[in-house]
This record gives C-alpha cells, structure tokens and sequence, in this order.
C-alpha cells in the first residue's frame, strides 16, 4: 500500500495489552528502582504494558483501522495472563515474564493475519508483530547498568495474575525519519467479548 507521504504525515501506532492496577503500581514501583539505582533512564519513558505490535501508519488509514480492530475483537474470549520472575534479552533489556504466553502469541498471530497488508505503508516502513510478549521494565541499558541489574533480579521473585479483556491501540506524532516526537496517547480501547460466531473476514474499504 504506498502513502503520499509528503501530503500524509505519519504517526507511530502500538497496539498493547494494559495490566490491572495492581500489576501496573509494582511495576512501576520496580522502574523507578531502575532509573534511581542503576540510571535506567528510559524505565519510566511509559507506563507498564506488554506490547503486540508496532506499525507507522498515514492518519487517513485509522479510521479503517479502528473499525476493523472492533470486528477482529469481537471474536476473542477475555484470558487469564500469569506472570512469574524476570527475564532479560542479554545487554539490553530486563522484563517480568509471561508463564502462559500462548493466548497472546495466538493473539498476535490472528491480528497479523488480518492486518498486515493494510499496516504496511512502504516496504521502508514494515509492521512489527511481538513473538515473545514481555513486560518490560528497562530497556536499552549499557553494559554496565544490565550486568548490576541483571545480578540482582533474576532469582527475584514476582507473582502475579489478572484477566485480559481488552487491548488498547496508542499513537505518537513522528517525523518522516521516524525519530521519536512527543509522547504515545490513546486513540481506542477494544473489549473482548467472544460473540462472533466462526472467524469474520477482514476485508478493507478504503
């Protein structure tokens, strides 16, 4: 799908999942831990959410978007998401893990299914769709920042539970190079009800 992006400004998009209040106040909690100890200081850059896909997308498109995200919506049944220690990609990045990933990774599957051709504006710019669903707490750390993190929380205890009944879909303003400008904001919140009887096929109307 090619955008005049000259007459089109782009936005970033992040389609996630929002914990319940009690997990979002630990974690919180745990990120100010991390840019006050170790001067992690993207801990507290947004709030605690687990993200399933990131796209750049002409503002013209979301509208469609929306409407499409309400009907994929519909067919998916609320689950019970589990969260159990810490986990960490090496050198950069320290999340809380997810003990039943499958519901979101099937998740992500679907909303990939039926979404990429409309989410991709250029090959330049392509969607992202999330294939280990994390929790994260710090990210882009230095060397020396993860080593001191990483020794002191990965035998940390974390348990936690609650219902995911809905995801949410949040944008920024960006420039045309993609360098980040301003802060992510809600544009919707899609509840999960199972009601759609079969699979709905997605069929765009631009």
């Amino acid at each position: 799908m090619n955008i005049d992006l000259a007459n089109h400004p782009l936005f970033a998009y992040l389609l996630v999942i929002l914990p319940d209040e009690w997990v979002a106040a630990e974690t919180t909690s745990i990120k100010q831990y991390f840019k006050d100890v170790y001067g992690c200081s993207k801990a507290l850059s947004m709030k605690p959410h687990f993200t399933l896909s990131k796209f750049v997308q002409s503002e013209k498109m979301e509208k469609a978007i929306v409407e499409h995200l309400y009907k994929f919506t519909r067919s998916i049944k609320p689950f019970d998401l589990i969260l159990s220690g810490f986990g960490h990609f090496p050198r950069h990045t320290i999340y809380i893990n997810i003990v039943n990933p499958s519901p979101v990774i099937d998740l992500v599957e679907n909303f990939k299914s039926g979404f990429k051709q409309i989410l991709t504006v250029t090959e330049q710019y392509k969607p992202i769709f999330v294939t280990k669903p994390h929790l994260t707490i710090a990210r882009g750390m230095k060397d020396a920042q993860h080593e001191q993190a990483w020794l002191e929380w990965e035998n940390r205890e974390f348990k936690a539970s609650f219902k995911v009944e809905e995801v949410v879909l949040l944008k920024k303003a960006i420039q045309h190079d993609v360098q980040d400008w301003g802060k992510y904001h809600a544009v919707k919140t899609f509840p999960f009800s199972g009601s759609t009887r079969g699979e709905e096929q997605l069929t765009f109307t631009l």
